[in-house]
Protein backbone atom coordinates (compact mmCIF):
# COMPACT_ATOMS: atom_id res chain seq x y z
CA UNK A 1 0.00 0.00 0.00
CA UNK A 2 1.63 3.35 -0.70
CA UNK A 3 1.13 6.67 0.90
CA UNK A 4 -1.09 8.29 -1.54
CA UNK A 5 -2.10 11.32 0.33
CA UNK A 6 -4.98 12.59 -2.17
CA UNK A 7 -7.55 9.57 -1.54
CA UNK A 8 -8.72 10.61 1.58
CA UNK A 9 -9.26 14.39 0.04
CA UNK A 10 -10.97 12.50 -2.85
CA UNK A 11 -13.68 10.92 -0.75
CA UNK A 12 -14.25 13.86 0.51
CA UNK A 13 -14.47 15.80 -2.91
CA UNK A 14 -17.43 12.96 -3.77
CA UNK A 15 -19.55 12.81 -0.91
CA UNK A 16 -19.64 17.27 -1.71
CA UNK A 17 -19.82 17.31 -5.59
CA UNK A 18 -23.01 14.37 -5.66
CA UNK A 19 -25.20 15.84 -3.38
CA UNK A 20 -28.52 15.40 -4.38
CA UNK A 21 -30.10 18.20 -6.25
CA UNK A 22 -31.81 21.22 -4.60
CA UNK A 23 -35.59 21.23 -5.28
CA UNK A 24 -37.96 24.37 -4.64
CA UNK A 25 -38.83 22.64 -1.16
CA UNK A 26 -35.00 22.81 0.05
CA UNK A 27 -33.61 25.53 -1.88
CA UNK A 28 -31.73 28.13 0.02
CA UNK A 29 -33.04 31.07 2.55
CA UNK A 30 -33.93 34.20 0.85
CA UNK A 31 -34.12 32.83 -2.73
CA UNK A 32 -36.90 34.28 -4.83
CA UNK A 33 -39.64 32.54 -5.90
CA UNK A 34 -39.59 30.54 -9.22
CA UNK A 35 -41.77 31.58 -12.14
CA UNK A 36 -44.18 28.86 -13.80
CA UNK A 37 -41.85 28.14 -17.24
CA UNK A 38 -38.21 28.38 -15.10
CA UNK A 39 -40.57 25.67 -12.87
CA UNK A 40 -41.24 23.08 -15.38
CA UNK A 41 -37.56 23.22 -16.40
CA UNK A 42 -36.04 23.13 -13.01
CA UNK A 43 -37.87 19.94 -11.91
CA UNK A 44 -37.26 18.21 -15.23
CA UNK A 45 -33.64 19.02 -14.34
CA UNK A 46 -34.38 17.77 -10.69
CA UNK A 47 -35.36 14.29 -11.48
CA UNK A 48 -32.83 13.83 -14.73
CA UNK A 49 -30.17 14.77 -12.13
CA UNK A 50 -31.46 12.23 -9.38
CA UNK A 51 -32.25 9.59 -12.61
CA UNK A 52 -27.88 10.05 -13.51
CA UNK A 53 -28.95 11.61 -16.37
CA UNK A 54 -26.26 14.62 -15.89
CA UNK A 55 -26.35 16.30 -19.70
CA UNK A 56 -29.57 16.20 -19.50
CA UNK A 57 -30.17 18.14 -16.71
CA UNK A 58 -27.40 20.66 -17.46
CA UNK A 59 -29.95 21.77 -20.36
CA UNK A 60 -32.85 21.69 -18.50
CA UNK A 61 -31.32 23.98 -15.85
CA UNK A 62 -29.91 26.11 -18.60
CA UNK A 63 -33.36 26.32 -20.05
CA UNK A 64 -34.78 27.32 -16.49
CA UNK A 65 -31.40 29.80 -16.21
CA UNK A 66 -32.81 31.32 -19.25
CA UNK A 67 -36.62 31.50 -18.24
CA UNK A 68 -35.38 33.61 -14.83
CA UNK A 69 -31.56 34.12 -14.69
CA UNK A 70 -31.77 35.52 -10.87
CA UNK A 71 -32.80 32.01 -9.16
CA UNK A 72 -30.50 30.79 -7.35
CA UNK A 73 -30.61 27.11 -6.84
CA UNK A 74 -30.57 26.43 -10.93
CA UNK A 75 -27.00 27.64 -10.72
CA UNK A 76 -26.02 25.88 -7.67
CA UNK A 77 -27.92 22.54 -9.60
CA UNK A 78 -26.16 23.42 -12.83
CA UNK A 79 -22.98 23.36 -10.93
CA UNK A 80 -23.63 19.93 -9.23
CA UNK A 81 -24.25 18.54 -12.74
CA UNK A 82 -21.06 19.95 -13.94
CA UNK A 83 -19.27 18.14 -11.39
CA UNK A 84 -20.90 15.17 -11.65
CA UNK A 85 -18.93 14.89 -15.12
CA UNK A 86 -15.87 16.09 -14.01
CA UNK A 87 -16.48 19.35 -15.95
CA UNK A 88 -14.61 21.36 -12.98
CA UNK A 89 -14.22 24.68 -14.39
CA UNK A 90 -17.59 25.20 -15.72
CA UNK A 91 -18.62 24.19 -12.16
CA UNK A 92 -16.39 26.61 -10.62
CA UNK A 93 -18.18 29.49 -13.38
CA UNK A 94 -21.44 28.57 -12.43
CA UNK A 95 -21.02 28.13 -8.74
CA UNK A 96 -19.08 31.79 -8.50
CA UNK A 97 -22.10 33.14 -10.83
CA UNK A 98 -24.64 31.56 -7.91
CA UNK A 99 -22.76 33.86 -5.41
CA UNK A 100 -22.72 36.57 -7.35
CA UNK A 101 -26.37 36.74 -7.13
CA UNK A 102 -26.40 35.51 -3.39
CA UNK A 103 -22.78 36.54 -1.99
CA UNK A 104 -24.19 35.09 1.93
CA UNK A 105 -24.23 31.20 0.83
CA UNK A 106 -21.45 29.55 2.83
CA UNK A 107 -22.32 26.14 1.43
CA UNK A 108 -21.50 27.34 -2.29
CA UNK A 109 -18.00 28.40 -0.72
CA UNK A 110 -17.63 25.25 0.15
CA UNK A 111 -18.80 23.26 -3.16
CA UNK A 112 -16.70 26.37 -5.24
CA UNK A 113 -13.69 25.18 -2.79
CA UNK A 114 -13.98 21.55 -3.42
CA UNK A 115 -14.02 21.97 -7.13
CA UNK A 116 -10.94 24.48 -7.25
CA UNK A 117 -9.35 21.47 -5.11
CA UNK A 118 -10.07 18.75 -8.23
CA UNK A 119 -8.05 21.35 -10.44
CA UNK A 120 -5.05 21.04 -8.52
CA UNK A 121 -5.53 24.74 -7.64
CA UNK A 122 -5.27 24.60 -4.11
CA UNK A 123 -4.97 28.74 -3.59
CA UNK A 124 -7.80 29.81 -4.98
CA UNK A 125 -9.27 26.83 -2.82
CA UNK A 126 -7.97 27.56 0.43
CA UNK A 127 -9.51 31.34 -0.67
CA UNK A 128 -13.06 29.83 -0.62
CA UNK A 129 -12.88 27.53 2.24
CA UNK A 130 -11.89 30.49 4.35
CA UNK A 131 -14.62 32.09 3.30
CA UNK A 132 -16.72 29.58 3.87
CA UNK A 133 -15.11 29.57 7.65
CA UNK A 134 -15.50 32.81 7.94
CA UNK A 135 -19.39 32.73 7.16
CA UNK A 136 -19.69 29.49 9.82
CA UNK A 137 -16.63 29.74 12.48
CA UNK A 138 -17.57 26.68 13.84
CA UNK A 139 -18.56 24.33 11.45
CA UNK A 140 -16.46 21.35 11.32
CA UNK A 141 -16.73 20.83 7.60
CA UNK A 142 -15.54 24.37 6.79
CA UNK A 143 -12.34 23.65 9.37
CA UNK A 144 -11.93 20.25 7.50
CA UNK A 145 -11.98 21.89 4.06
CA UNK A 146 -9.51 24.22 5.38
CA UNK A 147 -6.97 21.78 6.88
CA UNK A 148 -7.33 20.25 3.17
CA UNK A 149 -6.28 22.82 1.39
CA UNK A 150 -3.41 24.27 4.19
CA UNK A 151 -2.06 20.51 3.68
CA UNK A 152 -1.96 20.84 -0.32
CA UNK A 153 -0.31 23.92 -0.12
CA UNK A 154 2.04 21.74 2.51
CA UNK A 155 1.81 24.24 4.99
CA UNK A 156 1.34 21.44 7.50
CA UNK A 157 1.49 23.70 10.65
CA UNK A 158 -1.92 25.48 9.88
CA UNK A 159 -3.30 22.64 8.75
CA UNK A 160 -2.53 20.94 12.00
CA UNK A 161 -3.53 23.69 14.06
CA UNK A 162 -6.97 23.74 12.52
CA UNK A 163 -7.68 20.23 12.47
CA UNK A 164 -7.13 20.57 16.69
CA UNK A 165 -9.08 23.23 16.83
CA UNK A 166 -12.09 21.43 14.97
CA UNK A 167 -11.58 18.33 17.18
CA UNK A 168 -11.65 21.49 19.98
CA UNK A 169 -15.19 22.07 18.90
CA UNK A 170 -16.20 18.08 18.33
CA UNK A 171 -13.98 16.00 20.34
CA UNK A 172 -14.00 12.38 19.25
CA UNK A 173 -14.50 12.96 15.87
CA UNK A 174 -13.44 10.25 13.51
CA UNK A 175 -12.81 11.34 10.21
CA UNK A 176 -11.10 14.56 11.69
CA UNK A 177 -8.57 12.21 13.40
CA UNK A 178 -8.38 10.63 9.82
CA UNK A 179 -7.59 13.84 8.32
CA UNK A 180 -4.88 14.70 11.04
CA UNK A 181 -3.33 11.40 10.66
CA UNK A 182 -2.89 12.00 6.70
CA UNK A 183 -1.82 15.96 7.38
CA UNK A 184 0.85 13.91 9.62
CA UNK A 185 1.85 11.20 7.19
CA UNK A 186 2.05 13.89 4.40
CA UNK A 187 4.76 16.17 6.86
CA UNK A 188 6.63 12.97 7.29
CA UNK A 189 5.35 12.62 10.92
CA UNK A 190 4.53 9.18 10.82
CA UNK A 191 4.64 7.97 14.42
CA UNK A 192 1.61 11.00 14.66
CA UNK A 193 -0.25 9.46 12.19
CA UNK A 194 -0.11 5.75 13.87
CA UNK A 195 -1.71 7.26 16.33
CA UNK A 196 -4.44 9.49 14.75
CA UNK A 197 -5.18 6.23 12.54
CA UNK A 198 -4.90 4.09 16.44
CA UNK A 199 -7.57 6.61 17.37
CA UNK A 200 -9.84 5.79 14.13
CA UNK A 201 -10.11 2.53 14.83
CA UNK A 202 -11.47 2.94 18.32
CA UNK A 203 -13.92 5.83 18.04
CA UNK A 204 -15.62 4.51 13.99
CA UNK A 205 -15.75 0.56 13.54
CA UNK A 206 -16.97 2.02 10.03
CA UNK A 207 -13.94 3.37 9.18
CA UNK A 208 -11.55 1.07 10.77
CA UNK A 209 -10.73 -1.48 7.11
CA UNK A 210 -9.42 2.15 5.75
CA UNK A 211 -7.59 3.23 9.07
CA UNK A 212 -6.02 -0.34 9.40
CA UNK A 213 -4.84 0.05 5.42
CA UNK A 214 -3.31 3.17 5.90
CA UNK A 215 -1.18 1.97 9.42
CA UNK A 216 -0.26 -1.20 6.79
CA UNK A 217 0.87 1.77 4.45
CA UNK A 218 2.95 4.01 6.86
CA UNK A 219 4.48 0.54 8.67
CA UNK A 220 6.14 -0.23 5.54
CA UNK A 221 7.28 3.07 4.59
CA UNK A 222 8.86 2.68 8.02
CA UNK A 223 10.32 -0.44 7.40
CA UNK A 224 8.31 -2.16 10.15
CA UNK A 225 6.99 -5.58 7.70
CA UNK A 226 5.29 -7.82 10.02
CA UNK A 227 3.18 -4.52 11.06
CA UNK A 228 2.04 -3.54 8.05
CA UNK A 229 1.35 -7.35 7.55
CA UNK A 230 -0.63 -7.49 10.84
CA UNK A 231 -2.48 -4.43 9.71
CA UNK A 232 -3.40 -5.74 6.07
CA UNK A 233 -4.66 -8.99 7.74
CA UNK A 234 -7.21 -6.79 10.28
CA UNK A 235 -8.42 -4.99 6.80
CA UNK A 236 -9.50 -8.58 5.47
CA UNK A 237 -10.60 -9.82 8.58
CA UNK A 238 -12.97 -6.73 8.74
CA UNK A 239 -14.34 -8.28 5.29
CA UNK A 240 -12.53 -6.05 2.81
CA UNK A 241 -12.59 -8.36 -0.72
CA UNK A 242 -10.22 -5.77 -2.65
CA UNK A 243 -7.53 -7.01 -5.33
CA UNK A 244 -5.52 -3.78 -4.09
CA UNK A 245 -5.11 -5.16 -0.22
CA UNK A 246 -4.99 -8.63 -1.70
CA UNK A 247 -1.83 -7.39 -3.65
CA UNK A 248 -0.72 -5.20 -0.92
CA UNK A 249 -0.31 -8.75 1.43
CA UNK A 250 1.41 -10.38 -1.05
CA UNK A 251 3.82 -7.73 -1.49
CA UNK A 252 4.25 -8.30 2.12
CA UNK A 253 4.52 -11.36 2.40
CA UNK A 254 7.38 -11.47 -0.40
CA UNK A 255 9.43 -9.03 1.32
CA UNK A 256 9.46 -11.00 4.50
CA UNK A 257 10.42 -14.08 2.41
CA UNK A 258 7.22 -15.76 2.86
CA UNK A 259 7.14 -16.46 -0.95
CA UNK A 260 4.47 -19.56 -0.85
CA UNK A 261 2.08 -17.01 1.44
CA UNK A 262 2.95 -14.46 -0.95
CA UNK A 263 1.89 -16.74 -3.82
CA UNK A 264 -1.77 -17.14 -2.68
CA UNK A 265 -2.47 -13.51 -1.45
CA UNK A 266 -1.27 -12.60 -5.20
CA UNK A 267 -3.58 -15.17 -6.71
CA UNK A 268 -6.70 -14.07 -4.43
CA UNK A 269 -5.70 -10.10 -6.15
CA UNK A 270 -5.97 -11.79 -9.71
CA UNK A 271 -9.06 -13.93 -8.97
CA UNK A 272 -10.46 -10.54 -7.77
CA UNK A 273 -8.94 -8.31 -11.05
CA UNK A 274 -7.68 -10.71 -13.91
CA UNK A 275 -5.79 -7.46 -15.01
CA UNK A 276 -4.02 -6.47 -12.29
CA UNK A 277 -0.89 -5.93 -13.90
CA UNK A 278 1.21 -5.50 -10.64
CA UNK A 279 -0.15 -8.54 -9.19
CA UNK A 280 0.86 -10.72 -12.16
CA UNK A 281 4.48 -9.23 -12.10
CA UNK A 282 5.00 -9.63 -8.16
CA UNK A 283 3.53 -13.18 -8.46
CA UNK A 284 6.16 -13.80 -11.34
CA UNK A 285 8.86 -12.65 -8.82
CA UNK A 286 7.57 -14.65 -5.83
CA UNK A 287 7.20 -18.39 -8.22
CA UNK A 288 10.83 -17.27 -8.83
CA UNK A 289 12.37 -17.42 -5.30
CA UNK A 290 10.14 -20.72 -5.12
CA UNK A 291 12.35 -22.28 -8.37
CA UNK A 292 8.85 -22.09 -10.15
CA UNK A 293 10.38 -20.93 -13.65
CA UNK A 294 7.82 -21.84 -15.70
CA UNK A 295 5.21 -20.46 -13.71
CA UNK A 296 7.16 -17.41 -13.22
CA UNK A 297 7.67 -16.74 -16.69
CA UNK A 298 3.92 -17.38 -17.54
CA UNK A 299 3.21 -14.47 -14.94
CA UNK A 300 5.01 -11.92 -16.45
CA UNK A 301 3.37 -13.20 -20.00
CA UNK A 302 0.10 -12.27 -18.58
CA UNK A 303 1.52 -8.81 -17.28
CA UNK A 304 2.61 -8.23 -20.95
CA UNK A 305 -0.67 -8.98 -21.99
CA UNK A 306 -2.41 -6.88 -20.45
CA UNK A 307 0.03 -3.82 -20.95
CA UNK A 308 2.06 -4.38 -23.71
CA UNK A 309 3.46 -1.25 -24.27
CA UNK A 310 4.97 -1.45 -20.30
CA UNK A 311 9.03 -1.30 -20.66
CA UNK A 312 9.69 -2.10 -17.31
CA UNK A 313 7.07 -5.11 -17.71
CA UNK A 314 8.75 -6.35 -21.10
CA UNK A 315 12.13 -6.21 -19.65
CA UNK A 316 11.05 -8.37 -16.82
CA UNK A 317 9.43 -11.13 -19.60
CA UNK A 318 12.99 -11.02 -21.24
CA UNK A 319 14.69 -11.61 -18.26
CA UNK A 320 12.39 -14.56 -17.54
CA UNK A 321 12.53 -16.01 -20.88
CA UNK A 322 16.11 -15.95 -20.90
CA UNK A 323 16.54 -17.44 -17.11
CA UNK A 324 14.04 -20.22 -18.46
CA UNK A 325 16.60 -20.95 -20.91
CA UNK A 326 14.17 -19.43 -23.87
CA UNK A 327 16.76 -17.13 -25.13
CA UNK A 328 15.48 -16.44 -28.88
CA UNK A 329 12.06 -16.29 -27.15
CA UNK A 330 13.51 -12.96 -25.29
CA UNK A 331 14.21 -11.41 -28.38
CA UNK A 332 10.93 -10.36 -29.15
CA UNK A 333 9.99 -8.12 -25.83
CA UNK A 334 13.15 -6.54 -26.56
CA UNK A 335 12.70 -5.33 -29.69
CA UNK A 336 9.05 -4.06 -28.14
CA UNK A 337 10.97 -2.31 -26.14
CA UNK A 338 13.05 -0.44 -29.11
CA UNK A 339 10.30 0.26 -31.04
CA UNK A 340 8.33 1.86 -28.06
CA UNK A 341 11.83 3.53 -26.61
CA UNK A 342 13.80 3.98 -30.17
CA UNK A 343 15.99 6.57 -28.85
CA UNK A 344 17.26 4.45 -25.65
CA UNK A 345 20.15 3.72 -25.75
CA UNK A 346 20.11 1.17 -22.89
CA UNK A 347 17.26 -0.63 -24.73
CA UNK A 348 19.39 -1.19 -28.23
CA UNK A 349 22.24 -2.24 -25.65
CA UNK A 350 20.05 -4.66 -24.13
CA UNK A 351 18.82 -6.66 -27.68
CA UNK A 352 22.64 -6.23 -28.97
CA UNK A 353 23.75 -8.06 -25.73
CA UNK A 354 20.96 -10.86 -26.37
CA UNK A 355 21.27 -11.43 -30.27
CA UNK A 356 25.49 -11.63 -29.12
CA UNK A 357 24.35 -14.74 -26.76
CA UNK A 358 22.21 -16.38 -29.25
CA UNK A 359 25.70 -16.21 -31.95
CA UNK A 360 23.97 -13.99 -33.76
CA UNK A 361 26.69 -11.84 -34.14
CA UNK A 362 26.00 -9.49 -36.96
CA UNK A 363 22.65 -8.23 -35.20
CA UNK A 364 24.42 -7.92 -32.10
CA UNK A 365 27.04 -5.37 -33.97
CA UNK A 366 23.98 -3.55 -35.91
CA UNK A 367 22.22 -2.79 -32.25
CA UNK A 368 25.23 -2.16 -30.38
CA UNK A 369 26.74 0.20 -32.58
CA UNK A 370 23.61 1.76 -32.45
CA UNK A 371 23.54 1.95 -28.53
CA UNK A 372 27.40 3.83 -28.96
CA UNK A 373 25.58 6.43 -31.77
CA UNK A 374 22.66 7.75 -28.91
CA UNK A 375 25.40 7.54 -25.93
CA UNK A 376 29.50 6.89 -27.28
CA UNK A 377 30.12 6.83 -23.72
CA UNK A 378 27.73 3.29 -23.04
CA UNK A 379 30.73 1.47 -21.24
CA UNK A 380 29.09 -1.81 -21.67
CA UNK A 381 28.04 -1.64 -25.20
CA UNK A 382 32.13 -0.35 -25.96
CA UNK A 383 33.04 -3.69 -24.01
CA UNK A 384 30.59 -5.87 -25.65
CA UNK A 385 31.09 -4.58 -29.35
CA UNK A 386 34.69 -5.27 -28.55
CA UNK A 387 33.56 -9.23 -28.01
CA UNK A 388 31.18 -9.42 -31.01
CA UNK A 389 33.90 -7.52 -33.11
CA UNK A 390 36.48 -10.34 -32.31
CA UNK A 391 34.00 -13.22 -32.34
CA UNK A 392 32.83 -12.34 -36.43
CA UNK A 393 36.57 -12.01 -36.87
CA UNK A 394 37.64 -15.30 -35.54
CA UNK A 395 34.36 -17.12 -36.65
CA UNK A 396 36.71 -18.90 -38.63
CA UNK A 397 39.48 -20.19 -36.63
CA UNK A 398 37.65 -22.57 -34.49
CA UNK A 399 39.99 -25.91 -36.18
CA UNK A 400 43.42 -23.89 -35.97
CA UNK A 401 42.73 -22.87 -32.29
CA UNK A 402 41.87 -26.31 -31.60
CA UNK A 403 44.95 -28.07 -33.40
CA UNK A 404 47.11 -25.17 -31.68
CA UNK A 405 46.21 -26.25 -28.65
CA UNK A 406 47.22 -29.62 -28.97
CA UNK A 407 50.48 -28.28 -30.14
CA UNK A 408 50.82 -26.40 -27.20
CA UNK A 409 48.61 -26.93 -24.35
CA UNK A 410 50.53 -24.43 -22.37
CA UNK A 411 49.56 -21.61 -24.54
CA UNK A 412 47.16 -19.04 -22.36
CA UNK A 413 46.79 -17.03 -25.13
CA UNK A 414 45.63 -19.94 -27.75
CA UNK A 415 43.41 -21.38 -24.82
CA UNK A 416 41.88 -17.94 -24.41
CA UNK A 417 41.53 -17.43 -27.77
CA UNK A 418 39.60 -20.63 -28.29
CA UNK A 419 37.48 -20.11 -25.36
CA UNK A 420 35.90 -17.11 -27.01
CA UNK A 421 35.29 -18.42 -30.15
CA UNK A 422 33.33 -21.62 -28.39
CA UNK A 423 31.83 -18.97 -26.52
CA UNK A 424 30.93 -17.06 -29.60
CA UNK A 425 29.49 -20.63 -30.55
CA UNK A 426 27.41 -20.54 -27.37
CA UNK A 427 29.05 -23.26 -26.02
CA UNK A 428 29.36 -22.79 -22.64
CA UNK A 429 30.70 -25.81 -21.59
CA UNK A 430 33.34 -26.05 -24.13
CA UNK A 431 34.56 -21.72 -23.34
CA UNK A 432 34.73 -22.30 -19.57
CA UNK A 433 36.37 -25.22 -19.85
CA UNK A 434 39.34 -23.27 -22.19
CA UNK A 435 39.59 -20.49 -19.57
CA UNK A 436 39.53 -22.64 -16.68
CA UNK A 437 42.62 -24.98 -18.35
CA UNK A 438 44.07 -21.47 -18.66
CA UNK A 439 43.56 -20.50 -15.49
CA UNK A 440 45.36 -23.27 -13.85
CA UNK A 441 48.00 -22.29 -15.84
CA UNK A 442 47.86 -18.34 -14.62
CA UNK A 443 46.00 -18.51 -11.40
CA UNK A 444 46.76 -14.73 -11.01
CA UNK A 445 45.25 -13.22 -13.93
CA UNK A 446 42.51 -11.42 -12.96
CA UNK A 447 40.93 -11.09 -17.30
CA UNK A 448 40.85 -14.60 -17.00
CA UNK A 449 38.07 -15.10 -13.75
CA UNK A 450 36.05 -12.09 -15.08
CA UNK A 451 35.83 -14.04 -18.97
CA UNK A 452 34.67 -17.29 -17.18
CA UNK A 453 32.36 -15.18 -15.17
CA UNK A 454 30.49 -13.50 -18.04
CA UNK A 455 30.18 -17.03 -19.85
CA UNK A 456 28.38 -18.37 -17.35
CA UNK A 457 26.41 -15.37 -16.40
CA UNK A 458 24.96 -14.54 -19.69
CA UNK A 459 23.83 -18.05 -19.79
CA UNK A 460 22.12 -17.71 -16.83
CA UNK A 461 24.52 -19.17 -14.56
CA UNK A 462 24.85 -17.23 -12.38
CA UNK A 463 25.54 -19.33 -9.04
CA UNK A 464 29.00 -20.34 -11.04
CA UNK A 465 29.25 -16.83 -12.11
CA UNK A 466 29.78 -15.59 -8.73
CA UNK A 467 33.24 -17.02 -7.59
CA UNK A 468 35.02 -16.66 -10.69
CA UNK A 469 33.69 -12.91 -10.25
CA UNK A 470 34.84 -12.51 -6.84
CA UNK A 471 38.18 -14.10 -7.99
CA UNK A 472 38.71 -11.06 -10.97
CA UNK A 473 37.95 -8.75 -8.19
CA UNK A 474 40.02 -9.55 -5.53
CA UNK A 475 42.98 -9.78 -8.18
CA UNK A 476 42.25 -6.64 -9.66
CA UNK A 477 38.92 -4.09 -7.90
CA UNK A 478 36.84 -2.89 -10.78
CA UNK A 479 33.67 -0.91 -10.80
CA UNK A 480 32.76 -2.83 -13.80
CA UNK A 481 33.21 -6.33 -12.53
CA UNK A 482 31.77 -5.25 -8.70
CA UNK A 483 28.64 -4.68 -11.52
CA UNK A 484 28.72 -7.84 -13.19
CA UNK A 485 28.59 -9.33 -9.70
CA UNK A 486 25.92 -6.93 -8.64
CA UNK A 487 23.90 -8.55 -11.73
CA UNK A 488 24.35 -12.10 -10.71
CA UNK A 489 23.42 -11.70 -7.21
CA UNK A 490 20.23 -9.76 -8.24
CA UNK A 491 19.61 -12.45 -10.82
CA UNK A 492 19.43 -14.74 -7.42
CA UNK A 493 17.21 -12.22 -5.36
CA UNK A 494 19.95 -12.12 -3.01
CA UNK A 495 19.41 -7.95 -3.31
CA UNK A 496 21.96 -6.92 -0.04
CA UNK A 497 24.61 -8.77 -1.69
CA UNK A 498 24.03 -6.93 -4.86
CA UNK A 499 23.59 -4.18 -3.31
CA UNK A 500 26.85 -3.88 -1.15
CA UNK A 501 28.57 -5.14 -4.66
CA UNK A 502 27.37 -1.98 -6.10
CA UNK A 503 28.27 0.45 -3.44
CA UNK A 504 32.03 -1.35 -3.92
CA UNK A 505 31.39 -0.20 -7.81
CA UNK A 506 30.89 3.70 -6.95
CA UNK A 507 33.27 3.49 -4.42
CA UNK A 508 35.92 3.04 -7.65
CA UNK A 509 34.44 5.31 -9.92
CA UNK A 510 31.44 7.56 -8.02
CA UNK A 511 30.24 8.43 -11.67
CA UNK A 512 29.65 4.66 -12.58
CA UNK A 513 25.69 5.65 -13.87
CA UNK A 514 24.47 2.08 -14.00
CA UNK A 515 25.72 1.25 -10.48
CA UNK A 516 23.22 4.05 -8.83
CA UNK A 517 20.66 3.11 -11.49
CA UNK A 518 20.23 -0.38 -10.32
CA UNK A 519 20.74 0.30 -6.46
CA UNK A 520 18.07 2.81 -7.67
CA UNK A 521 15.61 -0.44 -8.42
CA UNK A 522 17.11 -2.72 -5.63
CA UNK A 523 16.91 0.07 -2.75
CA UNK A 524 13.37 0.38 -4.46
CA UNK A 525 12.36 -3.14 -4.25
CA UNK A 526 13.90 -3.84 -0.30
CA UNK A 527 11.42 -0.55 0.36
CA UNK A 528 14.05 2.00 1.10
CA UNK A 529 11.96 4.38 -1.13
CA UNK A 530 14.38 7.54 0.55
CA UNK A 531 17.78 5.57 -0.30
CA UNK A 532 16.21 4.94 -3.61
CA UNK A 533 15.57 8.81 -4.31
CA UNK A 534 19.26 9.33 -3.44
CA UNK A 535 20.25 6.52 -5.77
CA UNK A 536 18.23 7.72 -8.86
CA UNK A 537 19.00 11.13 -8.14
CA UNK A 538 22.70 10.63 -8.54
CA UNK A 539 22.23 8.30 -11.75
CA UNK A 540 20.04 11.60 -13.26
CA UNK A 541 23.12 13.57 -12.27
CA UNK A 542 25.81 11.37 -13.92
CA UNK A 543 23.08 11.02 -17.38
CA UNK A 544 20.49 13.95 -17.05
CA UNK A 545 18.81 12.60 -20.02
CA UNK A 546 18.55 8.83 -19.00
CA UNK A 547 14.48 8.79 -19.56
CA UNK A 548 13.88 5.46 -17.48
CA UNK A 549 16.27 7.16 -14.37
CA UNK A 550 14.05 10.41 -14.28
CA UNK A 551 10.72 7.92 -14.26
CA UNK A 552 11.55 5.62 -11.53
CA UNK A 553 12.86 8.60 -10.00
CA UNK A 554 9.72 10.30 -10.04
CA UNK A 555 7.84 7.13 -9.43
CA UNK A 556 10.06 6.73 -5.88
CA UNK A 557 8.93 10.37 -5.48
CA UNK A 558 5.52 8.98 -5.30
CA UNK A 559 6.22 6.29 -3.03
CA UNK A 560 6.96 9.13 -0.02
CA UNK A 561 3.90 11.18 -0.94
CA UNK A 562 5.88 13.90 -2.24
CA UNK A 563 4.03 14.95 -5.15
CA UNK A 564 5.86 18.45 -6.04
CA UNK A 565 8.78 16.16 -6.15
CA UNK A 566 7.31 13.69 -8.36
CA UNK A 567 6.33 16.81 -11.08
CA UNK A 568 9.45 18.23 -11.26
CA UNK A 569 10.19 15.16 -12.47
CA UNK A 570 7.04 15.07 -15.22
CA UNK A 571 8.21 18.39 -16.24
CA UNK A 572 11.72 17.17 -17.01
CA UNK A 573 10.58 14.11 -19.04
CA UNK A 574 8.01 16.30 -21.23
CA UNK A 575 11.45 17.40 -22.64
CA UNK A 576 12.49 13.79 -23.36
CA UNK A 577 10.19 11.53 -23.99
CA UNK A 578 6.65 12.23 -24.12
CA UNK A 579 4.87 8.67 -24.02
CA UNK A 580 7.07 8.71 -20.36
CA UNK A 581 5.86 11.67 -19.22
CA UNK A 582 2.36 11.33 -19.86
CA UNK A 583 2.11 7.69 -17.70
CA UNK A 584 3.91 9.92 -14.99
CA UNK A 585 1.77 12.23 -14.98
CA UNK A 586 -1.24 9.81 -14.75
CA UNK A 587 0.23 8.22 -11.78
CA UNK A 588 0.40 11.37 -9.93
CA UNK A 589 -3.24 11.68 -9.98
Amino acid sequence: MRLTSRFWLLLLLVSCLYLPALTQENKPEGTLILSADAGVYFQQGVEQQKAGKYREAIESYQQAIKAQPNYVPSYINLGFAYAQLHRFDEAITTFRQALRLKPDMPEVYDYLGRAYLALNRSPEALDAFKEFARLQPNSISALSDLAIAYTELKNYVEAVNTLTHALQLKPGEAALYFNLGEVHVRSGQYEAAIDDFKQVIQLKPDLAAIAYGRLAAIYQQLGRLDEALESTNQVIKLGVRDAAVYYSLGVLHSRLGQHQEAIEALKQAINLKADLVEAHSALGFAYFKTGEREKSLEEFKQAAHYRPDDVDILYKLAAAYQLNGHMVESVEPLRQIVRLKPNDAEARFQLGNTYMMLGRFEEARSSLLEALRLQPDHQLAQDRLKIVSARIENAGNLESLKQQVEREPNNIEALASLGMIYYSAHQTDEAADAFKRAIALKPDDSNLYNRLAIIYSEVGRYEEAIEPYKRAISLKPNHVMYWSLSQSYAALGRKQEALDALKESVKLKPEFFFAHYDMGIILSDMGKHTDAVEAFRKAVQIDPRHVDANLKLGLEYLSLGDKTGALQQYEILTNLDRETARQLRMRIR
